[in-house]
């Protein structure tokens, strides 16, 4: 964030002097040996750090210091330089500081106390804002587990883990899920991306934004010349049905469900083995959502009965599938 705002600076007759000793400063007081194994051992851990160890982050005002300017003065003395340069007049064009936080609620219950803990220090600082990336509800149960508060609620008032929450969060802005034609826009605009430059898919993503908006389809998309995406658009069309019922229009859901679905493509190809997108993704549903009828089909297959069942199948619509409780309504067989 320093490096950010000290590219922001603007130093018009010598405006900027302040805000560029301040940065300087600032960045003398942490400590960067420290801050670079922290980084290190968070991306192994995949956890951010505890808060217990941000003042390491500060020179803890070692002998070897001998810049009085640098000395050790805490991290309330690092907040109010940090003010200071952000009250600087090289930086005030700036009108706000935003810093987002995303995927809080991935952490463990004792880093999200302690983010949000973090956050709440620097709140005070005057045009800074946090924007918090993170399912409410995960977030407000991690808080819950670690402080082990009572979950209670009553006559219908937030929980003790709520209340904490929301005196850091001051607003809340949910995410819809994504419709049927977003959807599909989401699952083609993913498989699109490898066969488009940057310029012809920043424009795939202009379009679809405008036909989701104005026609409520991809019908009209128009691809780039040169570019040959019917393949994409016709496996979206045909997971699209699958998967915005199944996965209730959850894009990291969608995503990692086409990971998957990519991957065993990979796998299947190189064994000299083809699959059709479309009847590979029900078979992952089924295996995902109907473990017990999925098994009763690699049953079928591994004894050699899975063609006669589904000709049984095909030739009478409605019978039940063994006495398993999910009525079968049709069944088309590839030849």
């Amino acid at each position: 964030m320093l490096f950010e705002l000290e590219g922001a600076i603007k130093d018009t007759d010598g405006s900027g002097k302040k805000a560029f000793a301040l940065v300087k400063k600032l960045a003398k007081r942490v400590n960067w040996s420290k801050a670079i194994q922290m980084a290190a051992s968070t991306a192994i851990t995949l956890q951010l750090p505890k808060l217990e160890d941000l003042p390491d982050l500060i020179n803890g005002g070692d002998e070897e210091s001998q810049d009085s300017e640098t000395k050790p003065q805490g991290m309330d003395q690092f907040r109010e330089d940090f003010e200071a340069l952000l009250d600087s007049d090289g930086l005030k064009h700036i009108s706000r500081v935003v810093v987002l936080v995303d995927d809080l609620d991935r952490c463990l219950p004792p880093t999200v106390v302690q983010t949000l803990e973090a956050i709440r220090l620097f709140l005070s600082a005057k045009r800074m804002s946090f924007v918090i990336a993170a399912d409410e509800a995960r977030v407000a149960e991690a808080i819950q587990h670690h402080l082990k508060l009572d979950d209670a609620r009553r006559d219908g008032e937030e929980t003790v883990a709520e209340l904490y929450l929301h005196k850091i969060v001051q607003t809340t802005v949910p995410l819809p899920a994504l419709s049927r034609v977003d959807t599909q826009a989401y699952l083609f605009l993913l498989l699109c991306r490898a066969s488009v430059d940057e310029d012809q898919y920043d424009q795939l993503v202009a379009d679809c934004t405008h036909l989701r908006h104005t026609e409520g389809s991809l019908e009209k998309l128009e691809v780039p010349d040169g570019v040959d995406l019917d393949e994409p658009l016709a496996i979206a069309a045909r997971l699209t049905p699958i998967l915005y019922e199944k996965l209730r229009g959850n894009p990291r859901r969608i995503k990692r469900f086409l990971n998957d679905l990519n991957v065993r493509h990979t796998v299947a190809s190189h064994r000299g083995i083809g699959m059709e997108p479309a009847a590979t993704a029900k078979l992952m549903v089924l295996e995902r959502l109907l473990k017990d009828e999925f098994a009763m089909v690699l049953g079928w297959l591994s004894r050699n009965e899975l063609r006669d069942r589904l000709d049984a199948v095909r030739s009478s619509p409605g019978v039940w599938c063994n006495g398993v409780g999910h009525r079968v309504i049709g069944c088309s067989v590839r030849r």
